[in-house]
């Protein structure tokens, strides 16, 4: 299922490498999870891996550069502009004399010829540099807004990657858990049976176990949910070993120690979102003097030759002889027109609205450094509290275990050493959550506070660094030919084959499938009166390995050449995907 989205969300490189590159072969149950070569998958190799194949680094990297372009473009408009035109054709005239018995006569001549024209700008009050100044500045807040979106993408890496640690620890906690009160049902179960508790006893157990198996179901679905963010990310199966993500090393290198208003100082001052306002703040400046200078007189140096009459200068006292040249200085001065006053009207409103919007920027920063700060130092005051709770829960623990195997038969060592199964349960999982938060809060320290990109640098481009690009008077030059040949595509509306596919929708009741070996369905509780397979060894069995999340009944077919299960596999129904085997 993986490998077909995987095929379907392919795309070539443009620039860099593979965006979302196929996964290998999966090898084995399709829920099993991927082997990666690498070993123990860290925080910091899962967001190398987004770095290369999130498309969204792209898209950001190329519109900093097409800005630098821009800004390039409007520099060239210091330099002399040069243009050539050539003619070639037949012309005629015709010429009638008046009269009754007038005659005419025709006259044509073939011609060729053309003009060579130079204009450049000697004075323009400054417009040209306010433009380019304009141009820059955007360009400089797309650098912005590119780090800006980087420290995005990072920020949802590691909210995955945290996520995904978590929920696999809360399941090992479960599942101890369940493993546990497993015993101790099957231990009421027999009590209840010599009629030495009433059957309410085995109710109440039941119910416990129950109850905690929907939790184990719950957290399966939270990180189904996880895993499947984890491959649009990266384009890989979740790996099967994560090593504990850690505290941020620049928080407690350098922000543990300011104090908040120095910490809300230092992120007006480096934060990329507050820097691209700033910046368009300011080319809103510069854009409303430049149209100001816009409305003064323009002196141009213009030169002209050509070398036919079709070119010639109309209104010349000179005799006309074929050819010819000028040069001189040209005003232009817009007296009244072009909706000046509406486009200066409208750039204020523009450098209003990014005023607008770096307010509400410093106020979400100021928040976010507010509850990450306040996180931290709550985290620091209930870790000491919660670590007593857990080792207080280990020694109830391992009390009731002790009194369990001396008086396994008596109700209060049943129902203690469940109690103790459940305080502790309770008690590694908050602290679980705890450290947790701890983590996410520390990178949303310093992110908020503008250093994720000394944390975790941009990925490195092969069309090299961005910055300021050269004039380019005709040709792209190199960089920019990097990508395939533009121009529309041969096929209009192309869409990923996944979207396009006919979803037809099977019957139900002919979609059941059998159960193969190794895949028993666990048989169903009832709510009273159980019978003592209510929870067998199978069921307990299945608590060893995570168990593998089958696609639905109900999907749409298989195209061809769409990637197919392995032949062997035992825990690949065939009425899964709804095809004949």
């Amino acid at each position: 299922m993986q490998a077909r989205i995987a095929s379907a969300y392919y795309m070539a490189p443009r620039g860099r490498e593979p965006i979302v590159p196929l996964p290998p072969a999966a090898s084995g149950a399709p829920g099993q999870r991927a082997e990666h070569a690498a070993g123990l998958m860290t925080l910091e190799k899962m967001i190398a891996l987004v770095g290369e194949r999130d498309p969204r680094v792209l898209v950001s990297e190329l519109s900093a550069r097409a800005a630098h372009e821009r800004a390039a473009k409007a520099w060239a408009g210091h330099y002399p502009q040069l243009s050539v035109e050539y003619a070639l054709g037949r012309e005629g005239n015709w010429n009638a004399q008046g009269g009754p018995t007038s005659l005419s006569s025709v006259n044509t001549d073939n011609f060729h010829g053309g003009q060579v024209n130079l204009s450049w700008e000697l004075y323009a009050w400054g417009a040209t540099q306010k433009r380019y100044e304009e141009a820059y500045a955007l360009a400089k807040a797309e650098e912005d807004r590119y780090r800006r979106a980087w420290d995005l993408i990072v920020m949802e890496a590691i909210s995955t990657y945290v996520n995904m640690y978590r929920l696999r620890k809360q399941l090992e906690i479960t599942r101890q858990t369940l493993l546990g009160h497993s015993k101790l049902l099957k231990v009421v179960e027999d009590r209840v049976g010599a009629k030495l508790a009433p059957e309410s006893r085995r109710s109440d157990a039941l119910l416990r176990v129950q109850e905690i198996m929907a939790d184990r179901e719950d957290i399966l679905s939270q990180l189904n949910e996880v895993d499947t963010t984890y491959r649009t990310l990266t384009g890989l199966e979740p790996p099967a070993d994560l090593a504990e993500p850690q505290l941020a090393k620049e928080y407690e290198a350098k922000l543990a120690c300011l104090s908040f208003d120095d910490n809300l100082k230092l992120a007006y001052s480096i934060h990329p979102q507050i820097q691209a306002n700033l910046r368009t703040i300011e080319a809103a400046a510069y854009a409303v003097e430049g149209m100001k200078a816009e409305r003064l007189p323009k002196f141009n140096l213009y030169a002209r030759y050509n070398n036919n009459r079709l070119f010639s200068t109309q209104g010349s006292t000179l005799p006309f002889t074929g050819r010819g040249y000028e040069i001189g200085v040209n005003v232009v001065w817009t007296l009244f027109g072009s909706a000046y006053g509406n486009s200066i009207a409208e750039r204020i409103f523009l450098k209003e609205k990014s005023e607008a919007d770096n307010e509400r920027a410093v106020r979400e920063v100021e928040r976010n450094i507010h509850i990450a700060r306040d996180a931290l130092a709550a985290a620091k005051g209930r870790t000491a509290i919660l670590d007593e709770t857990l080792r207080l829960s280990d020694e109830v623990l391992n009390q009731r275990q002790h009194s369990f195997s001396v008086q396994a038969m008596s109700d209060e060592a049943v129902n203690g050493l469940s109690n103790a199964y459940y305080s502790r349960a309770r008690a590694a999982t908050a602290l679980l959550n705890l450290h947790m938060r701890e983590v996410v809060a520390s990178y949303t320290l310093v992110e908020s506070s503008g250093l994720m990109n000394e944390v975790f640098p941009a990925p490195l481009s092969v069309r090299g660094p961005i910055g300021p690009a050269p004039v380019r008077n005709f040709f792209p030059g190199r960089v920019a030919s990097m990508n395939p040949a533009d121009g529309m595509p041969l096929e209009r509306n192309v869409m990923p084959d996944l979207l396009t596919r006919k979803v037809v929708l099977t019957d139900g009741m002919s979609t059941t499938a059998e159960p193969q070996s190794g895949t028993a369905p666990a048989p169903a509780s009832s709510a009273g009166g159980a019978p003592a397979s209510a929870f067998d060894a199978a069921t307990a069995r299945s608590l060893e390995v995570p168990p593998v999340m089958l696609p639905p009944a109900r999907e749409a077919p298989l195209d061809n050449g769409s990637p197919q299960p392995p032949a062997g596999d035992a825990q690949a129904p065939a009425a899964a995907t709804g095809t004949t085997p």
